[in-house]
């Protein structure tokens, strides 16, 4: 039974969900109608969407937006000529990484001449895994900096015979859901192997799926180190617009809430989720019923029940879903124990080094932090303190840099929280990325 006065929250729509459906949208053509739900009186259209709208719209996409109250809608009408794509379009693409890969998988596909650029912590994040296979298609870059890296151009001539591919998802999984949503619209059979677990990539084949592309999916055993290998046979069928269609909320954004929750021992009410999704994030749910937490859906609203506890905690499955792993840390600091998170060495690049700016907000909470967070590391080890045990900081204020990272700047939110003390940011602003109305939805619970 659920308690009277339990507070409920709506994270914004998936982020990640809702740009391969745009992006997918644009390419097969026609008008498609995404539909998603918004908190009352919030900005929860994510800044990264904002970004890739912007770039749609500049290589030819038209976008209407609307709603009434809580039900929201993006109307995109895609470019019907993409296989002749304008030429010499720069983005801006802000820190949006999926967008970075994607378009930058548009343009090897389709040809072009492209310009990018970012801010600093885009610019942080290789793209080691595309660079080299998009010279070996033909295409050539001009970079301002450091090779790999944004700002730099791209000459493309396109594709003009189905490539066969071999990609290692070690890394990430955006540059293999970017190619193979392209090679789903370019409309020939091509074949992909991957090297690794699929990860978020599941969630670009559930896209292409409600796009009427049918990507047959082959278990291919193991690699000699022991890795998991898939091959993918995307067909030449290409994409049927669905016209229609709708995106749940975010699970990477409720994981934060979910932490919290789970901290507290309180109940929470989280709207919009889909409990039938394959997003890796859904995973911390599982997560926390091992930590002695329940919940249940009805429909597209779960209900949880916060229940702490004590004792160590080993978690080294991240790899596959890095955004699991701020919310842990941040949760497993307020449980007395020794514990140990990884392996996900994909964090140490991205809008921030996650792993060192946690590990240094630990320690300047008072915990001790183990020396096993060195440079090519991927997991974190720490004692975790009950709040306001006097193993923490005493003066209850905190003063933390998220280096402008959105997953950061929420972890430290949440850390205040729990351990019931004021932490002070730098730059709180970065949520807007994932998140504008993160700090209202928490200020309650």
């Amino acid at each position: 039974m659920i308690s009277r006065g339990v507070k409920s929250v709506l994270p914004p729509p998936c982020k990640s969900a809702l740009q391969r459906s745009l992006f997918l949208a644009f390419l097969a053509g026609g008008d498609c109608r995404i539909h998603y739900r918004s908190a009352p009186f919030a900005v929860d259209l994510a800044e990264d969407v904002r970004v890739f709208l912007r770039a749609l719209v500049a290589l030819g996409a038209k976008v209407r937006e609307g709603g009434l109250g809580s039900e929201s809608w993006i109307q995109l009408r895609g470019n019907t000529a993409r296989k002749k794509p304008r030429t010499h379009v720069d983005f801006e693409l802000g820190k949006n990484g999926t967008a970075l890969r994607f378009l930058l998988a548009y343009a090897g596909v389709f040809g072009g001449e492209f310009g990018f650029c970012a801010e600093p912590q885009l610019s942080r994040r290789p793209l080691a895994e595309l660079v080299p296979l998009l010279r070996s298609w033909g295409c050539s870059f001009d970079f301002a900096g450091e090779d790999g890296r944004v700002p730099f151009r791209i000459r493309s001539p396109g594709l003009s015979e189905p490539p066969r591919l071999e990609l290692d998802l070690a890394k990430g999984s955006q540059a293999a859901s970017g190619l193979c949503l392209c090679l789903a619209a370019w409309g020939r059979k091509s074949e992909v192997v991957l090297h690794g677990g699929l990860g978020y990539l599941s969630l670009s084949l559930d896209a292409l799926s409600r796009f009427g592309c049918r990507v047959i999916v082959s278990p291919d055993g193991a690699n000699p180190d022991g890795g998991a290998r898939t091959e993918l046979r995307i067909p030449d069928s290409g994409l049927e617009n669905p016209r229609d269609l709708a995106v749940p909320a975010d699970p990477s954004a409720a994981a934060f809430v979910l932490a919290l929750a789970h901290a507290q021992g309180s109940e929470l009410m989280v709207q919009g989720l889909d409990a039938k999704s394959s997003h890796p994030d859904l995973r911390l749910l599982d997560d926390l019923v091992a930590l002695g937490s329940t919940y249940g859906f009805d429909g597209e609203q779960l209900h949880f029940v916060g229940r702490p506890g004590v004792g160590d905690v080993e978690i080294l499955d991240l790899a596959e879903r890095p955004d699991s792993f701020p919310p842990l840390a941040v949760l497993l600091s307020a449980r007395p124990g020794r514990h140990c998170l990884g392996d996900a060495e994909k964090l140490r690049s991205k809008e921030s080094d996650r792993i060192a700016v946690l590990a240094r907000a630990l320690q300047q909470l008072g915990l001790v932090v183990a020396e096993a967070t060195e440079e090519g590391k991927g997991i974190l080890r720490f004692e975790g303190r009950l709040p306001g045990s006097g193993h923490v900081l005493g003066d209850k204020e905190l003063m933390l840099d998220p280096c402008g990272d959105h997953r950061m700047a929420m972890s430290f939110a949440i850390l205040g929280k729990i351990h019931r003390i004021t932490v002070q940011m730098k730059d709180r602003s970065c949520v807007a990325k994932s998140w504008p109305g993160f700090f209202t939805a928490i200020c309650d619970l």
